[in-house]
């Protein structure tokens, strides 16, 4: 399952490269699924909510990756 949810991570981080969003954010999703405490996922998908302007989903999602990982710095 590990395997599997990086491989949508990865999905989602080159869909967000591509400005598809919502892809990127669906993909994101499906990782999380598999593999609910991988804070940079969580990471991600806040970035990418922030991006489309859903603030409240994107603090939400980043204080998830900080529960997550309290030592988890942010980029």
């Amino acid at each position: 399952m590990i395997r599997m949810s990086n491989q949508l991570h990865e999905e989602g981080i080159t869909f967000a490269e591509e400005g598809n969003y919502s892809k990127a954010i669906e993909k994101f999703d499906q990782s999380i699924l598999l593999n609910p405490n991988n804070s940079m996922v969580w990471e991600q998908k806040s970035q990418i909510l922030m991006e489309m302007g859903d603030y409240f989903g994107a603090i939400k999602a980043a204080e998830k990756a900080t529960q997550i990982d309290p030592t988890f710095v942010f980029s």
